[in-house]
């Protein structure tokens, strides 16, 4: 006894259908998106009478959804499409004040352990239609095991009225400290000053 299987054509109406769902949450994802007033908006204006310790305690934080943290960090980890999971993405201030560029303060938060928090505070340079100009790691907290071996990179700033920012790094291996110097010229990019 023979059976024949029986297959039926492709049915190219559920392909259009597929293909028009991919298209509609393609565009959902770009949509979803924060226009940069929207970003700018978020987050409050931060005035500095002489300078301004960049830590987490001067600055308010506010957390943002993935496709407008894409947008806004992609840069700080290479312009990749996605961004490393188990992070958390914050906005944490504004400097509009330059008729050129704004400066937004961008923080990011990933849980290593129950015991290691590793963090980044950025700040990056937009001009007025919210397009990339220039970006700085200007506070971290790096841990990561190498060699079996626990060890981290560590940096604190000062941002001044001027727009100078001074920064001290600190990494384990080798012990090391230095300073490094920053202004911010009238263009929105970070130059760096050699002391």
């Amino acid at each position: 006894m023979v059976f024949f299987r029986v297959t039926h054509p492709p049915n190219f109406g559920n392909m259009k259908y597929f293909i028009l769902m991919m298209f509609f949450v393609a565009s959902l994802k770009a949509t979803s998106q924060k226009s940069h007033s929207e970003i700018l908006n978020m987050t409050k204006e931060i005035k500095i009478i002489d300078r301004l310790y960049l830590d987490l305690t001067n600055l308010d934080k506010k957390e943002i959804d993935q496709a407008t943290a894409c947008k806004l960090f992609k840069r700080m980890y290479g312009n990749n499409g996605s961004l490393p999971g188990n992070t958390k993405y914050y906005i944490a201030g504004k400097i509009t004040r330059n008729p050129d560029f704004d400066l937004l303060f961008l923080y990011a938060e990933e849980n290593k352990t129950e015991s290691v928090t590793n963090f980044n505070l950025s700040l990056l340079t937009t001009r007025k239609d919210g397009s990339y100009v220039s970006v700085l790691d200007a506070a971290s907290n790096i841990y990561y095991v190498r060699k079996n071996k626990t060890e981290f990179h560590k940096t604190r700033s000062y941002l001044y009225s001027d727009l100078q920012i001074r920064q001290e790094n600190e990494i384990s291996t080798p012990d090391r400290k230095y300073e490094m110097e920053y202004k911010i010229n009238d263009y929105g990019v970070f130059v760096f000053y050699p002391n």
